[in-house]
């Protein structure tokens, strides 16, 4: 019950992203079709379609279609790890006023700001490995 207003936020989460200026929308079927196009821009080397919000499809290269997906992953991580660190905050109170000062997008502390941290340098590690092996195959 403490958790009911914190539920809304995860609504928030997969909302979308900015990438060179154009927005990019990424519901759960938007997530799933980057996903694929990255793997065909991986597995052929060519450009594939896509587009932004309100925009026509056109042909991205892959470096740009690995990059907004990138983007995106990034965000939904961020987010997704942000909003577990203040379920498990909001989990350690004991009155309700304490529960009704909570927001989504207050600052985090102590080791919920440290498990942020971790798992959020931890995911940039593996975006930097990621680069390197697409790398190959966008030049």
């Amino acid at each position: 019950e403490i958790l009911i207003g914190l539920v809304g936020s995860e609504m928030c989460i997969r909302d979308s992203v900015y990438y060179n200026g154009k927005h990019y929308a990424y519901n759960y079927s938007d997530q799933n079709n980057i996903s694929n196009l990255v793997q065909m821009a991986k597995t052929t080397g060519m450009d594939v379609p896509y587009h932004a919000d309100g925009e026509l499809c056109h042909l991205y290269s892959p470096a740009d279609i690995y990059a907004i997906y990138i983007t995106e992953e990034m965000n939904v991580t961020q987010n997704t790890t942000y909003l577990n660190q203040l379920k498990a905050y909001v989990n350690t109170l004991k009155d309700i006023d304490s529960v009704n000062n909570i927001a989504y997008g207050q600052e985090l502390t102590g080791e919920y700001l440290k498990n942020l941290n971790n798992i959020m340098e931890h995911s940039q590690k593996i975006i930097e490995v990621l680069n390197a092996e697409t790398s190959k195959i966008t030049q």
